[in-house]
């Protein structure tokens, strides 16, 4: 009976350590972000950073549609009939001449053209290079 109780309390001691562990973990690990970052790089060299929820099947044109009513700077752009995005003007910057702008995701070139259909997730770093 004696070994009988001994088991019974190593048994109770250590449901006590993983429940006090679990608790511990729930409660205090770092949410993981439900926030991508978008960082427009003007022609200055001055850049405007934004940072937001990622909505389900949001694409890059959304998440900068978004960051221009937030950050109050004027986007233009067309949806072309062949299904294309382009795009005229960000923040007083015009595709003209030798410059136009140019999309990364996570360091990846994105064709403009396809900034509707390019999908981004949490974590998501998206580049808009006025180049």
């Amino acid at each position: 009976m004696g070994r009988f109780i001994k088991n019974l309390w190593i048994w109770i001691l250590a449901v006590l350590i993983l429940g006090t562990v679990f608790f511990y973990l729930e409660f205090n690990l770092p949410e993981a972000s439900r926030e991508a970052q978008l960082v427009i790089s003007l022609e200055n060299g001055e850049s405007r950073k934004f940072k937001g929820y990622v909505m389900a099947d949001m694409s890059i044109l959304e998440a900068l549609h978004s960051s221009s009513l937030g950050g109050d700077f004027e986007l233009r752009y067309s949806i072309q009939k062949e299904g294309g995005v382009a795009l005229a003007k960000i923040d007083g910057a015009v595709n003209l001449g030798n410059k136009s702008w140019n999309f990364y995701l996570n360091g990846r070139s994105v064709n403009v053209a396809d900034i509707d259909k390019v999908k981004i997730k949490a974590g998501d770093l998206i580049e808009v290079k006025h180049e």
